[in-house]
């Protein structure tokens, strides 16, 4: 290989990325303006500002967009609800933050609203994404006897799983019930992790009005 050509494969690589995620970030904000079922390729192309070719160099439809963009998202907020995590000791906070936000946040988005109703690819993006993160929290609070958990850890970390993906995919029906439902499943994942009735409800509360 020329001492030319690597840099110059590198170059197309990067120019290949910045523009993916140019098409990502404009997908997102017309997700958001006009809907998904109703957004194009010419409209993801035009807020790109790349030619309309140039999407299907990337994605074979609008459909094929969705997932991406919902990964990015998730894969966003669960890195921002980590840091706010760390500035507690207290696990029960910790988890309790990151139902409470994750579900705040994710409902926000278009791409999120859409993938929740297709239940099987939500709670896959959710295993892959966040569900280690949160088993983390729980061995340490099983650990410290912060949790009394009423199964084995695999089978909870199910329930957790598709308990998150039934209750996001009814909360997208009823969005002015969203601040409910999030207190609602703070509380209950709180309780099913054996925490006392007194102190699940002060900590939702607490966080009720955190943001990160």
């Amino acid at each position: 290989m020329s001492s030319t050509t690597a840099p110059t494969a590198n170059r197309q690589t990067r120019r290949k990325q910045k523009t993916r995620i140019k098409l990502l970030e404009a997908a997102s904000e017309v997700f958001l303006d006009k809907g998904i079922e109703n957004t194009t390729v010419t409209d993801i192309t035009n807020a790109a500002d790349v030619a309309y070719g140039t999407f299907y160099n990337y994605f074979d439809s609008v459909g094929d967009v969705v997932p991406v963009v919902a990964e990015a998202l998730l894969k966003k907020n669960n890195e921002d609800i980590k840091e706010l995590q760390q500035q507690y000791d207290d696990p029960v906070t910790r988890i309790a933050i990151g139902i409470n936000l994750l579900f705040k946040k994710v409902m926000m988005d278009a791409a999120i609203q859409w993938l929740t109703q297709k239940p099987h690819i939500m709670a896959d993006e959710i295993a892959r994404l966040i569900a280690e993160d949160a088993m983390d929290d729980i061995r340490l609070g099983v650990e410290s006897g912060a949790f009394k958990i009423p199964c084995e850890l695999d089978a909870l970390r199910d329930f957790l799983i598709w308990g998150f993906t039934g209750v996001l995919y009814e909360a997208v029906r009823k969005p002015d019930h969203l601040a409910q439902y999030t207190h609602d499943l703070t509380l209950i994942y709180l309780r099913v992790l054996g925490v006392t009735d007194k102190k699940a409800q002060k900590i939702t509360q607490e966080c009720s009005g955190l943001e990160n």
